[in-house]
């Protein structure tokens, strides 16, 4: 496994684990599968962008691939985020 999976797994693990420490159970509930999206931005980018290419709306396509690094580096961001939010609250 690599380390960029294991250290935003237990990051993930850590949002989990404060927030059914301190939160109500809605919040809980948003909380555990909040973050599952931009885990999955981080640990699998490229599979991501396949679903990005071809028609978009009315006309519109995307015809280049977005680079992994930015999908993981926006999951990273999100993933961060919601950690300091979990931890000032």
């Amino acid at each position: 496994m690599e380390a960029k999976n294991i250290i935003s797994g237990v990051m993930y693990l850590t949002v989990v684990g404060i927030s059914i420490a301190t939160m109500e159970s809605k919040e809980v509930f948003v909380m555990i599968f909040g973050p599952l999206i931009p885990l999955l931005m981080i640990w699998y980018p490229e599979e991501i962008n396949e679903f990005t290419l071809g028609s978009v709306g009315e006309g519109g396509t995307i015809d280049k691939p977005i680079p992994g690094f930015l999908i993981s580096g926006f999951g990273w961001l999100v993933l961060v985020g919601i950690l300091l939010l979990v931890l000032v609250r």
